[in-house]
């Protein structure tokens, strides 16, 4: 399956990536609900990625597209600045018929290179318990268990079912981060 990565500075259609946000909140959503108790509906989850999406995009964020040859959307990762130094990635998504490609990992590096290209020193991450797939991916890129960070947009009362994580960039040659 030939897949390609682009990063965007706009999204041209919304609804195209609204229909993707719905595909990979909803079993998000549900398991919070079935699991945690928790009274959560994807539609407010993807209309506030949505309404923010400007952080997601330069020059303080990110957003990557996986296309198939067919130009169907069948993966994203979002990546925003929420520190001078550290930037958190959010929406790490393959579509079904795109899993087992290495898309995952292909999406997590680009977005790992571009914080990096950026200035971070640091990658922070958030994902549910049952999100081992997503957990084992991290853990194998050197992400690293961290106690909740403050810039966390998570309902507080989420916390029990959420695994946080960190990547330390190092400064190497990228120098330091810089103010925007």
């Amino acid at each position: 399956m030939t897949i390609t990565i682009t990063s965007v500075d706009r999204v041209v259609d919304p609804d195209e990536l609204s229909d993707i946000l719905r595909d990979y909140l909803g079993p998000v959503v549900e398991a919070f609900r079935q699991e945690a108790g928790l009274d959560l509906e994807v539609a407010p989850v993807v209309r506030a990625t949505m309404d923010n999406l400007g952080a997601y995009l330069p020059p303080d964020g990110r957003l990557f597209l996986a296309r198939d040859a067919g130009d169907r959307l069948v993966g994203t990762i979002f990546l925003k600045r929420i520190r001078p130094d550290a930037a958190e990635i959010k929406r790490l998504f393959v579509r079904p018929e795109a899993r087992g490609t290495g898309l995952g990992r292909r999406l997590s590096e680009a977005a790992i290179a571009e914080a990096r290209a950026m200035g971070m020193r640091s990658v922070l991450i958030d994902t549910s318990l049952w999100q081992t797939a997503a957990q084992a991916l991290y853990s194998s890129m050197g992400f690293r268990d961290v106690p909740r960070y403050p810039e966390s947009e998570n309902d507080i009362s989420m916390d029990p079912w959420l695994v946080y994580m960190e990547l330390m960039l190092g400064t190497g040659s990228q120098g330091t981060a810089t103010e925007s």
